[in-house]
């Protein structure tokens, strides 16, 4: 009786498996993988933050430090904002979102 409920397992797990299986088994053809969209070589918005961060000497956990404070529209030390826009700054937040996306 066990062997049967060893054999049922089995067979319940193995069909759980195979269909996650990158190819369809009963016609024997690759499926397509499902991918993200490819991204557009369009600039990158949040450069000007970045380039202010690191000028201001932010190395080490400057998106966490310095770039996310001004997105968030805090103050950040030693960073003049005199140079980033608000429209850098909305352009950079959209441009976060759509590729933070899953």
């Amino acid at each position: 009786m066990k062997n049967l409920w060893f054999v049922a397992i089995l067979l319940i797990t193995g069909f759980a498996i195979a269909e996650d299986l990158p190819f369809d088994l009963e016609n024997a053809q690759p499926t397509q993988k499902k991918t993200k969209p490819t991204q557009t070589n369009r600039p990158n918005p949040c450069a000007v933050i970045e380039r202010a961060c690191k000028s201001a000497g932010y190395k080490e956990f400057f998106h966490r430090d310095c770039v996310k404070p001004i997105l968030q529209g805090r103050p950040v030390k030693d960073v003049t904002t005199g140079d980033i826009s608000l429209q850098q700054i909305k352009a950079c937040k959209m441009y976060k979102e759509d590729n933070l996306k899953p």
